[in-house]
């Protein structure tokens, strides 16, 4: 499905600044690797990685974007006809409590059901109770506990939880 790259447009709370959400574009990669290492440390994907996702055709991604300036990204990857999985959502922390991450997972909700996908996917690790917390505010719930599910540890833990909602 080819992307229409139009943007929403969101009003930050905090000091009635704007925000664009849009899907992406090609350009955008440095900065999406950027936010990733930022957002995630050790736990990032490689460059590697990030580019299968962001090309992958049976997903979608979007970014969070203010002055031409990237503060975030979404994607998601299609699992089946009905079920999609949120591969990555970062933004960058000195940007953290701005509504940055709600907003794009708000937008990334809405594509998906625009798509005719029932159901969202995540995982998260085990002791990133702030994530947790977010998903859980936002109507995830965990349905699995995943031991090992991390090549890496972080934090001392390989440990996930599956979470997912119902759209």
């Amino acid at each position: 499905m080819e992307n229409n790259y139009e943007s929403i447009r969101y009003i930050l709370t905090r000091n009635s600044e704007y925000m664009d959400v849009r899907f992406y574009r090609e350009s955008d990669f440095k900065s999406i690797c950027n936010i990733e290492y930022k957002a995630f440390g050790d736990g990032a994907y490689s460059n590697y990685m990030l580019k299968m996702m962001l090309k992958n055709t049976a997903g979608f991604t979007m970014v969070a974007e203010e002055n031409s300036i990237l503060y975030g990204y979404a994607t998601m990857n299609q699992m089946d006809s009905t079920s999609v999985d949120l591969e990555s959502i970062g933004v960058i922390p000195d940007h953290h409590r701005r509504g940055i991450g709600s907003m794009l997972l708000d937008s990334m909700e809405a594509e998906a059901r625009k798509r005719g996908y029932k159901t969202i996917i995540l995982e998260v690790r085990e002791k990133n109770t702030g994530a947790i917390n977010f998903y859980r505010r936002h109507g995830y719930k965990a349905s699995e506990f995943l031991s090992s599910y991390y090549s890496m540890s972080v934090n001392g833990s390989k440990n996930a939880y599956r979470m997912n909602k119902f759209i």
